[in-house]
């Protein structure tokens, strides 16, 4: 697999965007919304025991945050962009773990 690096965007690696950081995140957020008109966008962690997805909106200065380990299990909990570190998504991000399909 082969990642294209642009200075100030986030990577991307075939038809997978990797989330490196927080301004990452936002920015294909905002990709998104602009770009096809619907709120938010849907991330997938991929973990040892198994991929976990998350549908991730910007809302004021945090994030909501929708997080399905699986179809039965689902979480949803709002994130001030500050404490992101701190939660699983952030995390995720952290670790390199994070990405969403390419628009």
């Amino acid at each position: 697999m082969y990642g294209m690096c642009v200075a100030g965007v986030p990577t991307r690696f075939g038809s997978h965007v990797r989330v490196g950081s927080v301004a990452d995140l936002d920015y294909l957020i905002k990709e998104r919304e602009l770009l096809l008109g619907e709120q938010g966008r849907k991330f997938v962690a991929r973990a040892d025991d198994g991929d976990i997805e998350f549908d991730v909106s910007t809302i004021g200065c945090g994030f909501e945050v929708k997080e399905s380990k699986s179809a039965a299990g689902a979480k949803q909990y709002f994130v001030a962009a500050s404490e992101l570190h701190q939660s699983m998504l952030g995390q995720c991000i952290a670790y390199g773990r994070l990405f969403t399909e390419a628009i």
